[in-house]
């Protein structure tokens, strides 16, 4: 039943569900193994792994669901971490549930029952809850969960609720659906109830036959907030009485969008208005996303209720919408987005941004945001000696004396460069895991005169000569799309063709064959190289953009493939390996927390360089014999192809096991989630080198350079990410605990936010600081009353 992975859909539940929690898995009309007919199947589970896993025992099913809200744990003797025919077992009612922790908002476009949605339909109600999320984001409201049911969009935000809550989640869907809903795509009013199962995602959505225009699709998450805050109650009883439902991108009212002044600004070239449905439709006589599509197939439409959509026709624009159409027109609109009273967005209405050295602090006070912390972290100390073990340090020490780039760079990118090279052969083991030699980096410098590309051209330098036809075929550059890297190393596509026997009427199928057509590539090897990461980011910023994910895809197992039926290339046994340039400005205004909390950021070394000498007149590296380095690189990636699993030896597990507490433990804050997979980025750069050695084994000194380049590389994230928690709240609070050796109550901390931040929420910040131990309470006695509790600074 379902494609993803077991440990992808528990990795997903677990941003929902609390550990240890219960819930409910619903399979309707389904199979298994042994089913003639189709029915209800259902399990209690406090495992999300066993959850996973059990889920993939249905063969089929119009849709597989799960219980998002707790349940009593005594419901898990029912079925305990296993599914079975439902038949005449009880299933979860609203009185089995013990608290509402979610809100979920769900759009789905206008159709029949029974029947998946079109791929323009199914982009219809992601664009809606796009909006929604927008819209309730620039209220204050914290980022939510953004997901894809199949069919829909959803938006899922944390709450605190009692079971009964007296009609509040009924009355805020309400709210949202009178201010959001259209003609063509509505919200859904009756996801209120605390017994309510929701898609699980990883699964496929399969209401009626998959056809070519309306397609089965598997659900997934899209992105995630790194801190997932809960909203307040106050919220809730606002949007339920309609008090404070901000306007959406071109929603409608006396601060309505000004399309036509926007149409005029851009010197677009549009055919309309003209009435359309409900609202207003323009043409575009040049395509804004592809120039070849020259036949009026892009759009822009204004509806009734002021909701803005547009996009294309073509399959090859699948999925761009309005938001797009600003990211191409208005570079960094976003950032820069006015609310409805003509004031800058704050950080209060999104997660923390990282711009112009300082995260924004929540708006205290008249709307204006001040610096909550400054980021001030210093450039890493100077990397080991022992990162220049080996072959790999040798060529290294070779070019340095030639070249203006950064020995680190140089380093870097060799060992990138030969983990690539030698294709998916050597692996290591992690538990059930196979990790290869192809490994991700990006080189972050002061400015543009970091000669980061230059370090390139030195590094590729001995392995074109170790492999010519490598450094021709397999080393190229632009990460636009999700589409386009699996192209670049597509497996063969071939297609279903019938045969036929007979002519005239008495022609008949009587058969079918797959027929190739296209060849596919037979080098599963791709270097690729990005001197501009910076667009890289802004492609993977975009809503519904497949980039980031068949990037973690290449990372993880080298399958790619996306979930769109336009999209019939894959590929298997893919070896790619990135190297992209930026520098820290750039990076700390493109990189969002979708991109840190999703994964992307950690599967990619982050190493700071900086040019390293003046060269007026350049080296002379051309002066140097490379030949005899460049054969031992070829002979090492000679010996790497006859290799399989690669283990350590007994002094390696030694020095392992005493780092590995280390290594695994979770650090705070945009930090930990840039350096969460530091166990295997180093463990993938022990095993170039020790592949560098011709070596079967990973030796201490393998491990111990790959220490010191992972070190250094974390020394760099906190240089390039800062040092702060990522939550608004909490990173505000320790800075003004800074700011005062005497401390804080819990009164002056809120009074601090002119008592725009409950107690509740006061209560969570400081727990997080606590946690972290970045924040200590002291009691203190007070005259005639009960004890204060005062909060300081670590440190203070």
């Amino acid at each position: 039943m379902t494609s993803t992975s077991p440990q992808q859909i528990a990795a997903w539940l677990s941003q929902i569900l609390l550990p240890g929690q219960v819930t409910e898995l619903r399979a309707l009309n389904a199979t298994a193994a042994a089913d003639r007919f189709p029915q209800t199947w259902s399990g209690y589970f406090d495992d999300v792994a066993r959850l996973a896993s059990e889920a993939q025992r249905i063969k089929s099913a119009t849709g597989i669901y799960f219980l998002p809200n707790p349940v009593n744990s005594a419901l898990l003797a029912r079925a305990s971490n296993r599914v079975r025919p439902a038949k005449k077992n009880p299933l979860t009612g609203d009185t089995d549930v013990i608290a509402r922790r979610w809100l979920l908002i769900d759009a789905d476009a206008v159709r029949p029952a029974g029947i998946s949605a079109t791929d323009a339909e199914h982009a219809a109600a992601q664009e809606l809850i796009s909006e929604v999320s927008d819209a309730l984001s620039r209220d204050g409201w914290p980022r939510p969960i953004i997901a894809d049911s199949g069919n829909g969009g959803h938006a899922l935000y944390r709450i605190d609720l009692a079971a009964d809550d007296d009609g509040l989640v009924k009355r805020c869907l309400e709210a949202l659906a009178g201010r959001f809903d259209t003609t063509e795509v509505k919200l859904d009013r009756t996801v209120f109830n605390q017994a309510r199962i929701w898609k699980l995602y990883g699964t496929l959505a399969c209401k009626g036959d998959s056809t070519a225009d309306r397609p089965h699709r598997m659900s997934r998450i899209i992105e995630s907030p790194p801190v997932l805050e809960v909203v307040s109650y106050d919220k809730l009883d606002q949007l339920s009485k309609g008090i404070a439902i901000a306007s959406a991108t071109g929603g409608p009212g006396p601060n309505q969008f000004d399309l036509e002044g926007w149409i005029a600004r851009s010197g677009l070239q549009l055919r309309g208005p003209e009435p359309w449905r409900d609202g207003q439709r323009w043409v575009f006589r040049l395509c804004p996303w592809n120039s070849d599509h020259t036949n009026e197939s892009a759009f822009l439409i204004r509806h009734a209720n002021g909701a803005i959509a547009a996009g294309c026709h073509h399959n090859g624009c699948s999925g761009m919408g309005w938001h797009d159409l600003r990211d191409v027109l208005e570079p960094g609109w976003r950032d820069s987005r006015q609310l409805t009273n003509g004031q800058t967005k704050s950080a209060s209405s999104r997660p923390p941004s990282i711009t112009g050295g300082a995260i924004n602090s929540p708006a205290v006070q008249g709307g204006d945001s001040e610096p909550a912390i400054v980021l001030d972290d210093p450039w890493p100390d100077p990397i080991s000696p022992q990162a220049f073990h080996g072959l790999a340090g040798e060529i290294a020490r070779v070019i340095e004396p030639h070249t203006e780039a950064d020995p680190i760079a140089v380093l870097f990118q060799i060992l990138v460069g030969f983990g690539n090279l030698i294709g998916r052969h050597a692996y290591f083991l992690a538990e059930a895991d196979r990790h290869y030699a192809n490994l991700f980096g990006v080189l972050v410098g002061r400015t543009s005169k970091g000669r980061k590309g230059t370090s390139w051209g030195q590094a590729a330098a001995p392995l074109a000569i170790a492999d010519p036809l490598w450094r021709e075929t397999r080393v190229l550059g632009g990460l636009s799309s999700g589409e386009g890297l699996i192209w670049a190393v597509r497996d063969p596509i071939t297609k279903r063709t019938p045969i036929y026997d007979g002519k005239g009427r008495d022609k008949r199928i009587v058969g079918h064959e797959d027929v190739v057509v296209d060849a596919g590539v037979d080098d599963k090897r791709l270097m690729v190289l990005e001197s501009e990461f910076g667009s890289v980011l802004r492609v993977v910023a975009r809503e519904r953009n497949t980039l980031s994910a068949i990037i973690r895809q290449a990372w993880d197992v080298g399958n790619l493939r996306t979930l769109t039926k336009n999209s019939p290339a894959a590929a298997t046994g893919a070896h790619i390996s990135i190297i992209g340039h930026i520098t820290r400005d750039e990076l700390r205004r493109q990189i969002c927390d979708t991109d840190l909390a999703n994964g992307l950021a950690n599967r990619f070394l982050w190493l700071c360089v900086e040019r390293s000498k003046c060269l007026p007149e350049g080296g002379h590296l051309q002066e140097v014999d490379l030949e005899s380095l460049s054969a031992r690189l070829a002979a090492a990636a000679e010996f790497a192809r006859t290799v399989g699993c690669v283990r350590r030896d007994a002094e390696a597990r030694t020095v392992w096991c005493s780092v590995y507490g280390a290594l695994s433990a979770g650090r705070p804050g945009l930090l930990g989630a840039a350096t969460s997979r530091a166990e295997a980025q180093t463990m993938r750069l022990a095993l170039i080198y020790a592949l560098l050695d011709c070596s079967t084994l990973v030796r201490k000194e393998h491990l111990l350079a790959a220490l010191a380049m992972w070190e250094f590389a974390e020394g760099s994230a906190r240089y390039c990410f800062g040092s702060a928690l990522g939550d608004p709240t909490a990173d505000e609070i320790l800075r003004v605990l800074r700011g005062r050796e005497d401390g804080m109550t819990r009164s002056e901390i809120r009074e601090h936010f002119q008592r725009h931040k409950g107690a509740d929420e006061v209560a969570r910040a400081l727990g997080v600081l606590l946690e972290h131990r970045l924040a200590r309470r002291e009691r203190r006695e007070a005259t005639g009353g009960r004890p204060a509790e005062v909060w300081f600074a670590m440190g203070t």
